[in-house]
C-alpha cells in the first residue's frame, strides 16, 4: 500500500512539474526578454502614428538612416507603427528639439547634443578633449552603446527615450586663411557649439556659439571665418565655400541623439516598448552601422566635394601640431570634470574609464580616425575612385550589447 501511494506522489509531482514548464528560471524574464510568457500577446498593444523631426536638410544620406529605423521599427511592430519624417527644421528647429520632444510637438526627435551642454552635461563627456575621439563609424557605435547601456540611469534621459546616436568624428578646424598652429588662431572668430567652445578659448579663438543653419550666412559677410566642428557636417551645410583650410586631428568631438517622447514610451505595454527598442537597434545596428561611413560620407556628394577642393593637413596627437593644440586643451576636460562633480555626478573616473572601453571596442580595436582619413586624403589627392573600388570595412566588427527596458 505504501509503494502504491509512493508512486502516486511521484506521478503527480511530475505532472505539476511539466505544467510549471520545468525549471522556475524559464518562466521568468531574462536579461534578454521582457515579454515572458505573453511575449507574442498584442492584445494591449497601441497604435503609434509618430512625427520624427530633423533640423538637417532631406538628402540621400538622412533618408539612408530615416529609412532605416522606419523599416526596422515597421519589421517588430508591424502595422502599430507609422513614422513620418520632418525635415529641414520644418515641425522643430535645432535649437527647438529638446522643447519640442519633451512638448509632444514632435514625438522622435534629432538633436544636437553638444549643442545642449547644461542639458546633457554626462554625454557631452564624449566632446572633450581627449575623449572626443575616432572617426565617425567608430565614434557612433561606441557613443551609441554607452548611451543604450546607460541612459537609463541619467537623469538628463529622464523626459525622454535614448534610441541611438550619431558621433560624426573629431572636430576638425576649417578656416578662410590657413590654421597649422596655435598662433594661427589667436583672433579668429571662430563657430563652435557651447560644448567645444572652452576648448576653442584655450587654442586662443574666439568662439562664436551661433545655430548651424545661420553658419553660411555669417561666413559668406565675414562675421564668422573659421568652425571648429566634424567636417562632414560643416561640408553639408555648404561651410567650406568659404572656409577651404582644414587642420583635422583626433582632440574634440560633437554627438547627437535620437530620442522619443516619454509620454509615447509610456503608452506602450513593456511586450511594445521592447519591440519598439529591438526594431530601432535592428535598423541601426544590423544596416547603419555596417554602411555608415559608405552612405555616410564616402558617397556623400557635399563631403567628398567639400573634401576634395579644400587644403588638407592632418594632424596626429603624436606630432608637434597636434601635440601643441592637445597641451593647450589638457584643462579643459579636468574643468570640465570638476563642473561635473559641482553638480552631483559621482564617479566622474569612473564614467570616464567605461567611455574609454567603448572607444577601445569600437575604434582602437576596429575602425581608427586614421583608416577613415585615408578616404579625405584620397579626395584631396584625387584618387577618390581609386579608394572606392578598394574600400572595405575591417572584418572584426564587433558585436553589441542589446538594449533592454528597465526592470521594475
Amino acid at each position: 500500500m505504501k509503494k502504491k501511494l509512493l508512486w502516486i506522489l511521484v506521478v503527480v509531482l511530475v505532472i505539476s512539474f511539466a505544467a510549471c514548464g520545468g525549471s522556475g528560471g524559464e518562466t521568468g524574464t531574462s536579461g534578454d526578454d521582457t515579454g515572458g510568457a505573453d511575449a507574442d500577446d498584442k492584445s494591449d498593444w497601441v497604435t503609434l502614428d509618430l512625427n520624427a523631426a530633423s533640423y538637417l536638410p532631406a538628402n540621400e544620406t538622412m533618408m539612408f538612416l530615416q529609412d532605416n529605423y522606419t523599416n526596422g521599427l515597421k519589421s517588430t511592430l508591424g502595422d502599430y507603427v507609422e513614422v513620418t519624417w520632418h525635415n529641414s527644421g520644418t515641425l522643430v528647429t535645432q535649437e527647438g528639439a529638446v522643447d519640442g520632444l519633451k512638448s509632444g510637438m514632435c514625438d522622435i526627435a534629432l538633436i544636437e547634443l553638444s549643442s545642449f551642454a547644461d542639458l546633457f552635461p554626462v554625454s557631452n563627456l564624449w566632446c572633450q578633449p581627449g575623449l572626443g575621439s575616432g572617426g565617425c563609424t567608430g565614434g557612433t557605435a561606441s557613443f551609441t552603446e554607452w548611451a543604450q547601456q546607460n541612459a537609463w540611469d541619467l537623469d538628463e534621459y529622464k523626459d525622454m527615450v535614448f534610441l541611438s546616436g550619431q558621433n560624426n568624428g573629431p572636430a576638425v578646424i576649417i578656416s578662410k586663411d590657413p590654421v597649422n598652429t596655435p598662433d594661427d588662431v589667436k583672433g579668429l572668430q571662430m563657430r563652435a557649439t557651447s560644448v567645444i567652445s572652452p576648448t576653442v578659448t584655450a587654442f586662443g579663438g574666439t568662439p562664436v556659439d551661433i545655430a548651424a543653419m545661420e553658419v553660411y550666412e555669417s561666413m559668406r559677410n565675414g562675421m564668422v571665418t573659421a568652425s571648429y566642428a566634424t567636417f562632414g557636417g560643416q561640408a553639408i551645410l555648404g561651410w567650406t565655400e568659404f572656409c577651404t583650410n582644414i587642420f583635422a586631428m583626433e582632440l574634440n568631438s560633437e554627438v547627437y541623439a535620437y530620442a522619443l517622447n516619454r509620454d509615447v514610451w509610456n503608452s506602450m505595454p513593456a511586450s511594445q516598448q521592447q519591440a519598439f527598442l529591438d526594431g530601432w537597434n535592428e535598423g541601426f545596428w544590423e544596416n547603419i552601422i555596417p554602411e555608415y561611413f559608405w552612405m555616410m560620407v564616402v558617397t556623400s556628394p557635399p563631403i567628398s566635394g567639400g573634401a576634395a577642393s579644400s587644403n588638407w593637413t592632418i594632424a596626429s596627437l603624436e606630432s608637434a601640431e597636434g601635440q601643441a593644440f592637445a597641451k593647450l586643451a589638457e584643462p579643459v576636460l579636468e574643468e570640465y570634470k570638476k563642473d561635473l562633480e559641482a553638480q552631483g555626478v559621482e564617479d566622474v573616473d569612473g564614467i570616464v574609464a567605461d567611455i574609454q572601453k567603448y572607444q577601445k571596442k569600437w575604434i582602437d580595436d576596429w575602425f581608427s580616425f586614421e583608416g577613415e582619413n585615408e578616404f579625405y586624403l584620397a579626395c584631396a589627392d584625387g584618387t577618390l575612385e581609386d579608394y572606392k573600388s578598394s574600400f572595405a570595412l575591417p572584418d572584426n566588427m564587433p558585436t553589441h550589447e542589446r538594449q533592454v527596458i528597465p526592470q521594475s
